[in-house]
């Protein structure tokens, strides 16, 4: 017992009166303790009280980004104006096209660096035709650079109309990028994949 009396006084003599550094030479004052390198950690102790999020909180995210000169921990605001963020979503107004049919339209968006994704598409314009088909909008990397494609392949319009197109573009950097998955349907219309995400 007294041995551990004397760890505990031990241990509050450290919290009290000094500063510990961790690979550094030089703690800074009013830090209990101070690393310079990386941590880790597999279980975080949280207070039972902590503060309850709001609703305005709860539809929002906040980022922190490390600036690489000082190394300190900063708020990114996305609201405000030159910053970038996440991602992106951007809608293509395509005026005057040929009747219905956007062979190809390129957005000059780096496909190496980004990815581009259609959320939705829509033409303005009546239709003509027996066969009603539901529009066909489709991205594809051509020369390094992200095209959109958008048509009506059933039927078509007798005036040149307008084509809405939103898209969501994010860095490739926020995904995990797998190989192509080259899949043999052997000459029938069903198959089985194999799976890659396990998680």
């Amino acid at each position: 017992m007294k041995g551990l009396l004397t760890l505990l006084s031990l241990f509050s003599a450290i919290s009290l009166f000094a500063q510990v550094g961790i690979n550094t030479d030089s703690p800074r004052a009013g830090s209990a303790i101070d690393i310079n390198g990386s941590m880790k950690s597999t279980n975080v102790l949280l207070p039972a009280n902590l503060p309850a999020v709001s609703i305005t909180e709860r539809e929002s995210f906040v980022y922190l980004v490390q600036d690489q000169n000082t190394d300190a921990i900063e708020l990114l605001d996305l609201s405000a104006s030159g910053t970038g963020g996440i991602s992106s979503i951007l809608t293509y107004q395509l005026q005057n096209v040929n009747g219905d049919w956007v062979l190809d339209f390129d957005t000059k968006i780096n496909s190496t660096n980004y990815a581009l994704v259609i959320l939705s598409a829509w033409f303005n314009e009546d239709l003509e035709g027996d066969n009603p088909a539901p529009p066909v909008a489709r991205t594809k990397e051509i020369g390094g650079t992200w095209h959109l494609e958008a048509d009506y392949s059933a039927v078509a319009s007798d005036n040149n109309g307008t084509w809405n197109i939103t898209c969501v573009v994010y860095p490739k950097t926020y995904a995990k990028i797998y190989p192509l998955q080259v899949v043999n349907m052997q000459g029938g219309t069903t198959a089985v994949g194999t799976p890659i995400i396990t998680y």
